[in-house]
C-alpha cells in the first residue's frame, strides 16, 4: 500500500479502505455486510434486491447499498431503475463521489452530454467539486478522471481529455494498476485524427 502523500491535482491520495468506512461512516458489521451482498449482486440475485431494500432502511446513512442496488438492476439489465436510485443518491448523498460518476455516466452513454458539467461541476474537478475535502480513495480519483475523460472525448475536447489520460497513467504506474490505457489512449489518437481530417477540409 503507498503512503497517502501521493499527490494529484493539489490533494492527497489514499489506497485505504478505513478512510473509505471512516468518511462514510461504515462499521464493521456494516462492512461484513457490503462484503456479502457484493457477492450477491455480482451473482445477480433477485434476493438481494429485497435484502438491499431492507438494509438501505436500516441504514438510510450509507449510500453503498444503493449504489450496490443500482449495479445489481443495471446487471438486470434495468436501466430504468438504474437511472431513478442514482438520481436519489445524488440527492440524498451529494458528498457519494461514485453516485455522482453513476449519474454522470449514465448521461455520458444517453449522449445527453449537457448534463455532465451540471452533475460533476463545471471544472470536471474533485477538488472544485468536493472544496472541503483535501483526501480521496484512489477508486474516486480513477472513477472520476475516467467519466472526465469520456465526457472530453464526447464533446470532442482533446487537449482536456489529452490531462485526464496523463493523470490515469501516473496512477496506474503509482499504484501498479491494470488499467486498459492503450484503449483510452486509442479514442484519444482517434479522436485527434478526426480533428486534423475536418482542418484539412477546410483548408
Amino acid at each position: 500500500m503507498k503512503s497517502n502523500n501521493f499527490m494529484i491535482n493539489a490533494y492527497k491520495i489514499t489506497e485505504s479502505n478505513e478512510f473509505i468506512n471512516n468518511f462514510y461512516g461504515i462499521t464493521p458489521e456494516i462492512d461484513d455486510k457490503l462484503a456479502e451482498m457484493a457477492i450477491k449482486v455480482q451473482k445477480k440475485k433477485n434476493s438481494a434486491i429485497k435484502e438491499l431494500n431492507e438494509l438501505i432502511k436500516k441504514y438510510p446513512f450509507v449510500p453503498q447499498f444503493k449504489n450496490y442496488l443500482s449495479t445489481l438492476y443495471d446487471l438486470q439489465g434495468n436501466h430504468f431503475m438504474v437511472q431513478e436510485i442514482n438520481r436519489r443518491m445524488v440527492s440524498l448523498h451529494p458528498e457519494y463521489v461514485y453516485g455522482r460518476l453513476s449519474l454522470a455516466d449514465i448521461a455520458i452513454i444517453n449522449n445527453e452530454l449537457e448534463k455532465v458539467p451540471e452533475i460533476l461541476g463545471k471544472d470536471l474537478e474533485l477538488n472544485a467539486l468536493y472544496p472541503e475535502r483535501d483526501e480521496y480513495h484512489i477508486g474516486e480519483v480513477l472513477g472520476f478522471l475516467k467519466t472526465a475523460f469520456n465526457y472530453f472525448i464526447g464533446i470532442g475536447n482533446g487537449k482536456q481529455a489529452q490531462t485526464r489520460l496523463d493523470d490515469i497513467v501516473k496512477l496506474n504506474k503509482e499504484y501498479n494498476f491494470d488499467i486498459n490505457t492503450f484503449e483510452l489512449s486509442r479514442r484519444l489518437l482517434l479522436l485527434n485524427l478526426d480533428d486534423s481530417f475536418k482542418k484539412q477540409d477546410l483548408e
